[in-house]
């Protein structure tokens, strides 16, 4: 027998130590105790697409590597968590550029919309690379000397923002620009829910994760709301034999990294049911 057949979930009401709407818990009024067989949906999405382009400690660092009268630099760029089209992005990167005193001016970057890609080219006697993922999770084979960073998670823009995914950098100069193999703008294209609840039956798309809940395809622009119901019936999960009194969620991208929210908020359903072991 369920004890309750659903319970609705608005980060409104989350508790007072949850850190944001997309990294939060909600205390139920009662505790509830599944009986076996006891399965769950999660339906009834309804997820704010508020998050930037560019969001600080996910996406905003771009690394290149500058070369000038035999000195070499590794430099990392921190670009300003706001929303970019292709030629305010090029704007941009040209204006944390500039502002390292020993380059300003020295480089041109801009933006092709038929092609849909950035182009940076340097002043003569300035060499450069702009570092792939393969560069950056390397640390360019060892050799950086610039600011220490985490190779196992960059806050890069150049593997999938610039698709800089295979092999190694080659040195441009005056006369061989850098043309961006395309450029990306969509960071989120799904948004994963992951949760305390439930007996870990899923594969995420990350080696060893196991506790998403739900899937759910980013299907509005920005500042629209991303709706998202239950797919087909055997979309369910497992939570036989659980106690639960204080759940925990987290709103997620494809990397595990939370999404930022700004603020606003974010609600779904978790719908309970007993499976039919014999149908």
């Amino acid at each position: 027998m369920l004890q309750v057949k659903k319970i609705y979930v608005d980060t409104k009401y989350k508790t007072v130590n949850s850190l944001s709407s997309s990294d939060f818990s909600i205390e139920l009024a009662n505790t509830i105790l599944t009986p076996d067989n006891c399965v769950f949906y999660v339906s009834d999405v309804c997820i704010p697409h508020a998050w930037y382009t560019v969001e600080k400690d996910v996406n905003d660092k771009f690394y290149l590597q500058i070369e000038n009268d035999n000195l070499t630099v590794d430099v990392v760029l921190t670009l300003d968590s706001e929303n970019y089209t292709g030629a305010s992005l090029a704007v941009e990167i040209l204006t944390q550029l500039n502002k390292l005193v020993d380059y300003t001016n020295r480089f041109t970057i801009t933006y092709d919309a038929s092609r849909h890609d950035i182009t940076i080219m340097s002043d003569f006697g300035y060499e450069f690379k702009v570092l792939t993922k393969n560069d950056i999770s390397t640390k360019l084979n060892n050799s950086w000397t610039g600011f220490n960073y985490d190779s196992a998670n960059p806050h890069d823009i150049n593997t999938y923002m610039l698709r800089l995914i295979d092999g190694v950098s080659p040195l441009y100069t005056s006369t061989s620009f850098f043309t961006s193999p395309g450029l990306d703008l969509q960071p989120v294209r799904n948004i994963y829910i992951s949760s305390t609840m439930g007996n870990y039956t899923t594969m995420g798309p990350r080696h060893g994760q196991s506790n998403i809940i739900k899937k759910i395809p980013v299907n509005a622009n920005y500042n629209g709301m991303v709706f998202d119901g239950i797919s087909s019936s055997n979309d369910f999960l497992d939570c036989s034999k659980q106690t639960l009194k204080t759940i925990q969620f987290r709103v997620e991208n494809s990397k595990g990294d939370l999404i930022n929210l700004h603020n606003q908020e974010c609600s779904f359903s978790i719908i309970f049911d007993i499976l039919n072991v014999n149908s």
